[in-house]
């Protein structure tokens, strides 16, 4: 057990999870030994997201707390860093090993951060709508962003995003989008109280469910 759980999060290849505690900790066990081999300190007190790139050798902690609103990247062997970012962030995801898609300045806006050539361009859209979460697909071609009540499909090509359809239909805000492994199917949660089911190509809805917890706030795939 862990005082203050924030969030926990596994490794790509599930031998692994990252865990944010109470003060901004973050501890990383080992699921086979049930051993920590690793803490990473020095965010803010609340942890907004954490994310594994897709090889599993960095972790991505965004945190706000105190005179702190960032994102820390950190070697998820040794818990080195590997860069950060001073930005007031809701939400993070890999594209790649390098590439990283986070919601920035209090998720009004999305940007793309190359980590390990920060000095390239930065692909950045301005939007009204607060965003709550942006997710990228299996192949990592893709992002699905929730914005308010709807989400919004972008495709990657090389450092910019480019807007590729919008998922409509819920009446109220969206709290979480979950990508089928096959890429084809995407789930999202609303607080209208419904969990609904779209092509990933076409956009259009598919199937919607009832949401028996009323208004969940993470989904996922099984298998």
């Amino acid at each position: 057990n862990m005082e203050g759980l924030q969030a926990a999060v596994w490794s790509p290849d599930n031998r692994c999870v990252a865990v944010a505690g109470a003060g901004g900790i973050v501890r990383v066990y080992n699921a086979v030994t049930k051993t920590q081999f690793l803490q990473l300190t020095g965010h803010g007190e609340f942890i907004r997201d954490l994310a594994w790139s897709p090889n599993g050798e960095r972790i991505a902690v965004a945190s706000v707390g105190g005179e702190i609103a960032d994102i820390k990247v950190w070697d998820a062997t040794t818990g080195e860093s590997c860069g950060s970012m001073d930005d007031l962030t809701e939400s993070v995801a890999w594209l790649d090993d390098q590439g990283l898609v986070f919601v920035g300045s209090g998720g009004h806006t999305l940007k793309l951060w190359n980590v390990d050539a920060p000095q390239r361009n930065q692909g950045e859209f301005v939007d009204a709508a607060p965003s709550q979460v942006v997710v990228a697909s299996p192949g990592r071609s893709s992002i699905a962003r929730a914005r308010a009540k709807e989400v919004i499909i972008y495709r990657r090509e090389g450092d910019w995003l480019c807007l590729e359809g919008a998922l409509t239909g819920h009446a109220r805000l969206v709290t979480d989008v979950a990508w089928h492994p096959a890429g084809n199917r995407i789930a999202t949660s609303s607080r209208d109280g419904t969990i609904r089911i779209w092509d990933s190509i076409s956009c259009q809805q598919v199937l919607e469910l009832p949401d028996c917890l009323g208004g969940s706030r993470t989904i996922e795939w099984s298998g």
